[in-house]
């Protein structure tokens, strides 16, 4: 019974002990929901705070291994972040939270007015470490199940910037096990515009696209690639100068063909389009600000009536094995035509050759006639309008087509708007034209919802006449053969009338 006297305090003790262990470092799992997510992004989780201790609303932290850099330097003094967010001593009226760190006992400064400054901080932190964990959303939440309790950042992989109003900062107790946050990340994206989409053959067009340059915390680097392609009916230069290239960061031009390439950027031209790469985390002075890259090129006369677009989209991520694609950004823009109809006017299937014809369009009051140069090497195609000078007169280089065998021929590479056919020369025992046939060219038509240019059939027929009487023609020649036949006739009565009387 003595023994088990002696033995009783020992038992007491360790019961003690285990039962402290238990509240100390049992603090078991929890789960945090990220509401708002966007379906096939990613989301990580860093523990910051290890839960030791949490009896109801008194708990206790201690620095996770991981982020003991974050809070120290090697010398163990405070860095920084550690200034300020922990305190040496506790401030009158407050009860901050108490860690332990190489014996010394700190107070948590994170609260409701500084915590997202902490997020900041922390997510530049982070660029630097491994994540606890990692999941791709499916849908609107994504779940972390089974981790253990503490003090947790959230952070959208590749996100440029929370919304206002979303947190990124978690913490799961044994009293609140199963935390929830909502983050709603806003990830790089572009848009693109072009000045004219109704166009002209040989018409220099504008693109531009649009972005903003992305807040890069925490990422060592950060790609940002912009890639365009143009289809057949657009001829795109193969340098800055040949295409007006610009680069503007808010106000200020960060590149045009006048000027080096900064440091962080890329520009390649390539299969009639560029490749425009910067390293984003080089330009952070310029963070939140918007993109602005602008170019030239030219509508050929592959564009007319067909499908013409200037394909864009955006690469973008801290690692460049594993970037991130845009939506592509399809910027169509189309040329119509006009296709004479020439045909007899009492007869429509009887089609006419050899008409011809010039096109013009009134400006200002002024006629203006069609031009047509043909592609030659690499230089495209062109339309041109050449100002009428001398009233009634053609202007030299006006463009003349004439109609073949179907009664057929072409104006091309038209913006909408109207036009005047005027026949210059009609086929060969036909009228030519008194007055000039107007032409309206409306454009586009659609196809799968994209706009391509429209050709526009012109009829204009042309008729034949008789020919009128002439001086000297049928009209008095008649009045001679009769006038010849009755001399004859008489002189041949006077003839027989002789005869009788000298027989007599």
């Amino acid at each position: 019974m003595k023994k088990i006297k002696n033995l009783l305090p020992i038992l007491i003790a360790g019961i003690m002990v285990m039962a402290l262990s238990a509240t100390a470092f049992a603090a078991g799992d929890g789960s945090i929901t990220v509401n708002g997510t966007t379906s096939g992004k990613s989301y990580e989780i860093y523990k910051i705070f290890d839960l030791t201790k949490s009896s109801g609303d008194s708990v206790s932290y201690t620095i996770d291994d991981d982020w003991t850099d974050f809070f120290f330097d090697g010398s163990g003094d405070l860095t920084t972040n550690g200034t300020k967010y922990l305190l040496t001593s506790q401030p009158a009226g407050e009860s901050y939270t108490q860690i332990v760190y190489a014996g010394t006992v700190y107070y948590v400064k994170i609260t409701d007015s500084n915590v997202a400054n902490f997020a900041n901080d922390a997510q530049e932190y982070a660029g630097s470490k491994a994540p606890d964990d990692s999941k791709t959303a499916t849908g609107d939440s994504v779940v972390f199940d089974d981790i253990p309790l503490g003090y947790y950042l959230v952070l959208p992989v590749d996100a440029t910037e929370i919304k206002e109003g979303n947190s990124s900062i978690c913490s799961i107790t044994n009293a609140a096990p199963d935390g929830e946050v909502n983050i709603k990340g806003e990830y790089p994206d572009i848009d693109k515009t072009v000045d004219d989409d109704d166009v002209e053959v040989g018409q220099e067009v504008t693109y531009t696209i649009t972005g903003e340059v992305p807040d890069t915390t925490g990422y060592d680097t950060f790609t940002y690639k912009v890639h365009d392609t143009m289809d057949s009916g657009l001829t795109f230069g193969t340098t800055a100068a040949t295409t007006n290239f610009t680069v503007e960061f808010g106000e200020a031009t960060i590149y045009d063909s006048s000027t080096s390439l900064p440091d962080g950027m890329t520009l390649n031209f390539d299969n009639n389009g560029f490749v425009l790469n910067f390293d984003m985390v080089k330009f952070q002075n310029y963070k939140g600000q918007p993109i602005t890259i602008s170019y030239n090129a030219v509508v050929n006369d592959e564009a007319v009536c067909q499908l013409t677009e200037n394909d864009a989209y955006l690469e973008y991520g801290h690692d460049p094995d594993e970037l991130e694609e845009t939506t592509h950004k399809e910027i169509p823009v189309y040329s119509s035509k006009i296709v004479i109809n020439k045909y007899d006017g009492n007869n429509t299937e009887n089609k006419l050759a050899e008409a011809k014809f010039v096109l013009y369009k009134v400006v200002d009051g002024a006629k203006h006639y069609y031009k047509y140069t043909a592609a030659s090497g690499t230089t495209p195609a062109k339309v041109e309008w050449v100002e009428e000078v001398t009233a009634g007169v053609i202007p030299t280089g006006a463009t003349e087509v004439e109609t073949n065998t179907d009664g057929e021929a072409t104006f091309s590479g038209l913006e909408g708007g109207e036009y005047w056919l005027h026949e210059t020369e009609s086929p060969d025992g036909y009228n030519l034209l008194t007055a000039d046939t107007k032409v309206t060219v409306t454009a586009p038509t659609y196809v799968d919802e994209k706009p391509i240019g429209v050709s526009v059939t012109a009829d204009v027929p042309n008729n034949s006449g008789s020919t009128l009487p002439e001086t000297g023609g049928m009209g008095t020649r008649i009045f001679y053969i009769i006038g010849a036949a009755l001399i004859a006739g008489a002189g041949i009565t006077l003839f027989v009338r002789k005869r009788i009387s000298d027989e007599k």
